[in-house]
């Protein structure tokens, strides 16, 4: 990787990371402290509703977003064409849901649906009016002011979660902080942006940007009910606390994985798709990319696989026990989110849409296929989507070895370090719960005993990729 590509990256990268650290830590206390008043069924039914909300959302953006991001020259006309027609969705497929509201709360059999969900949706509207002003400043690598605001709007609306919901206000409070959160980013948004949009509506800005937008819009469809896919089964087969488990635990297994990967991701594609980048390099730019990833998050992972059950009943009480099992198989499944991200975002460099497409449809029949075979079991599902997750960045990895000749054995060989250490770190860590009784001990000794074992065994055998890693932290602490 040049100095110049090195040194924007990691600038870009430092912003993306703080905002997103602060972000999430923020929003994991004010998450934890409101799950400690709320109950399950609670977070199950706002886990059902998110469901809808984010299709619509995917939808709103259409992959305009990612396509001005992506393309090399953008005119204004380009910029306003895709600001109105996301009103013009964001209106329509408002309407759409305050239509169905009530089909969808006697399919789940959960009437209150019926009016958090007319409320929720405002929500869509509220986001479609900061796309491209987002997708504008992201273009720009302008990611510190995009941080400044997300940060700015996440402490308004957190704060006001946490006296609603000690006043009394239960379910309310999650619709609440979303509508505040949202409204204030947009607000934001517009008052830091010196751009406005002209009264245009170019078709050929629309036909210009398709071929790449239109791929984007249905993989993040296929996404969407992917990712909601397990809940949507829990949601009518089972119990909106189960649901409820599951959406928590989701959010306790992404907060390091997001922090790290959209951090990352968000300034890959900006960068890499300006950058004159040749075969061997761009295959060293990935390889340095996957080795960072594996070392940082692996181990992350693991430790809090092992550490769950105490976890669990220390932030969110005994309430909320059942829900150690959900997360120790998610967050061990989870190490390759960050690896099957890098690789998609080679698609989108390599502006192969097409086939990230594809590989969408294929991990979406493979994903229906194993709900329903696994739908008896909730504990069946958890192990499936654990087999399906490695499955899919097998998949991954071997496009990537015939995209730009980053070959299997060599990823493996990448990887193999950080993922052996993971698992040697995961047993001594769930030794170590066995000598003390006490949550919070368990959690210390094993959090700390950990990092250091895993930090020993890395000296030891794999010390030129930990220098590696320390020079970019220095890198990052001087910028």
């Amino acid at each position: 990787m040049s100095e110049e590509l090195k040194s924007r990256t990691i600038h870009s990268f430092k912003w993306s990371f703080i905002e997103k650290l602060v972000s999430f830590s923020f929003s994991f206390v004010v998450g934890i402290l409101v799950a400690r008043v709320l109950n399950p069924v609670d977070y199950g039914v706002m886990g059902l509703i998110a469901i809808f909300i984010s299709l619509s959302q995917i939808i709103i953006d259409g992959g305009f977003s990612l396509a001005l991001i992506q393309k090399k020259e953008v005119t204004e006309e380009d910029y306003s064409t895709v600001f109105f027609i996301n009103i013009g969705l964001g209106l329509i497929l408002y309407l759409i849901i305050f239509s169905v509201s009530s089909l969808v709360a006697e399919f789940y059999e959960i009437m209150q649906m019926k009016t958090l969900l007319k409320i929720v949706g405002l929500n869509i509207v509220i986001n479609s009016l900061s796309v491209v002003q987002t997708a504008k400043l992201t273009k720009e690598l302008n990611i510190k002011i995009q941080s400044k605001i997300s940060l700015f709007a996440l402490l308004i609306s957190g704060t006001s979660a946490l006296v609603m919901v000690y006043n009394g206000l239960g379910i309310w409070t999650l619709v609440f902080q979303v509508l505040i959160k949202n409204g204030f980013n947009t607000i934001l948004l517009w008052w830091n942006s010196n751009w406005r949009p002209q009264w245009v509506l170019h078709m050929s800005s629309v036909k210009s940007m398709f071929k790449f937008s239109g791929n984007i819009l249905t993989l993040g469809i296929l996404g969407v009910v992917y990712d909601n896919m397990f809940s949507m089964i829990i949601g009518k087969t089972y119990s909106s606390k189960e649901v409820g488990f599951y959406a928590k635990a989701n959010q306790v297994q992404q907060m390091p994985l997001s922090l790290y990967t959209s951090s990352l991701t968000k300034i890959i594609l900006p960068i890499l798709s300006e950058a004159d980048l040749s075969m061997d390099r761009l295959k060293k730019v990935y390889s340095d990319f996957i080795v960072f990833s594996a070392m940082i998050i692996f181990p992350i992972m693991f430790i809090l696989g092992a550490l769950s059950k105490p976890l669990i009943l220390f932030l969110f009480t005994d309430k909320w026990a059942d829900m150690s099992i959900y997360l120790k198989v998610m967050a061990l499944y989870g190490v390759f989110y960050p690896l099957i991200a890098i690789n998609l975002n080679l698609l989108l460099v390599r502006n192969q849409s097409g086939l990230y497409l594809k590989l969408d449809v294929f991990k979406f029949v493979m994903a229906f296929i194993l709900v329903v075979v696994a739908r008896n079991s909730v504990f069946d599902l958890l192990i499936g989507f654990g087999v399906f997750y490695t499955a899919g960045y097998l998949l991954h990895a071997w496009i990537t070895s015939r995209l730009i000749g980053y070959r299997l054995k060599e990823q493996f060989l990448d990887i193999f370090r950080p993922t052996l250490f993971s698992i040697v770190t995961y047993a001594v860590v769930a030794w170590s719960r066995t000598w003390v009784e006490s949550a919070v001990l368990q959690i210390l000794i094993g959090g700390i005993l950990g990092l250091v074992f895993y930090s020993v065994l890395n000296l030891l055998f794999n010390k030129q990729k930990v220098l590696d890693v320390i020079d970019v932290l220095k890198t990052l602490r001087n910028r």
